[in-house]
């Protein structure tokens, strides 16, 4: 059983009176049962979550993250001074917005002033990890559009089964298994232990 805690809202309305009553704010236990996870608790009626309408995807869960930070780090590692390495950015596409997992644009400085969002250039190469409550063919239709709107490469990582397809625009899907995971538009080359280790 694990226990998800739950403060209490105070009601007032100054600061002040808001600093003086933290120390009689109450926490009280909401009793998760062994099938309920806390994104049930947040999405019971099964509506899309804040997170899911604002990126055009699920949330993800442990395993997906862990994959995601292995990429980058292995990417960032052995790339950085080819490619800009990008986690949940929000891109333009021709018809709507997409945030991939992980982007790759061409090298270059950043400028720390002047923010972008979405982003209009679209990146070299974006890596889509499958969430449980995903299918391939969500994936390869949003492969079809991160292509028309110029992207080069895109990967689909499929962490229960330890598999990386990497496709191309008008070119046969790859699917690695082991060894390395070769992009041979991008020049790019990873373990394919580094990504699921």
């Amino acid at each position: 059983m694990r226990i998800k805690p739950r403060i209490h809202a105070l009601s007032n309305t100054t600061f002040n009176d808001a600093m003086e009553n933290v120390a009689t704010a109450t926490i009280e236990p909401d009793i998760l049962s062994a099938e309920q996870s806390p994104v049930d608790m947040v999405n019971a009626d099964n509506k899309e979550t804040e997170y899911e309408r604002e990126r055009g995807k699920p949330m993800p869960t442990k395993n997906h993250g862990f994959v995601q930070a292995n990429l980058i780090i292995t990417l960032s590692q052995r790339y950085k001074q080819q490619y800009r390495i990008a986690s949940e950015v929000t891109i333009g596409l021709l018809q709507r917005y997409a945030t991939p997992d992980i982007c790759l644009y061409p090298y270059s400085p950043m400028n720390m002033r002047h923010d972008e969002y979405p982003v209009a250039a679209p990146p070299l190469l974006v890596v889509e990890i499958l969430s449980p409550s995903q299918s391939i063919s969500e994936l390869l239709d949003k492969a079809e559009e991160y292509f028309a709107s110029g992207v080069q490469s895109c990967w689909i990582v499929q962490p229960p089964l330890k598999l990386v397809t990497v496709l191309h625009p008008n070119a046969e899907p790859q699917t690695f298994t082991a060894t390395i995971v070769r992009d041979e538009v991008m020049h790019i080359e990873i373990p394919f232990d580094d990504i699921f280790a």
